[in-house]
């Protein structure tokens, strides 16, 4: 398994640096899966949304609403806003996600392939456009807070690696 570079800093400036950015919510720098490990975890929409609010309370110009999921109409997902820039927040479940963790599997260390395979719910964030590189800061804090829950398995699919 590959190991992400030390420091967030320069893991997340890597990742800015060799993205491609185009106009567009679909064209987004990069995205997060955080596999839910847990088949106990309370984790919901709701749960993220209370603790994200508080989370990014302190910084300036934020704004957390919902929004309809582009996808499938009787979903929402999570949108954090500052001034332009974005973080899109999705809870998913289901045959799709267990697809997805049984590719992203194969990358795990063999003791925790099992396991991982299996897994059917997931937190998949999905972070704007930042060529600017104004909001370095908000993407390493979200990276933060996605670590901070152990009941989160956050893997970087543009990548290939698992982030501890």
């Amino acid at each position: 398994m590959n190991e992400p570079p030390s420091g967030w800093i320069l893991y997340i400036s890597r990742i800015l640096f060799f993205c491609v950015f185009k106009d567009g919510w679909y064209n987004m720098a990069f995205s997060l899966y955080c596999l839910i490990s847990n088949q106990e975890s309370n984790l919901n929409i709701s749960l993220l949304e209370d603790e994200l609010r508080e989370y990014f309370s302190r910084t300036s110009e934020f704004d957390l609403s919902y929004e309809e999921h582009p996808f499938d109409p009787t979903k929402q997902n999570i949108l954090l806003a500052w001034d332009t820039w974005w973080i899109r927040v999705f809870f998913e479940t289901g045959s799709m996600v267990e697809d997805d963790s049984r590719e992203i599997s194969k990358f795990a260390k063999t003791e925790d392939a099992l396991a991982i395979s299996s897994i059917n719910r997931r937190v998949r964030v999905l972070f704007g456009n930042d060529d600017k590189q104004a909001y370095t800061n908000h993407i390493i804090w979200m990276h933060e807070y996605l670590e901070s829950r152990p009941d989160l398995i956050v893997f970087d699919p543009q990548q290939n690696i698992f982030l501890e």
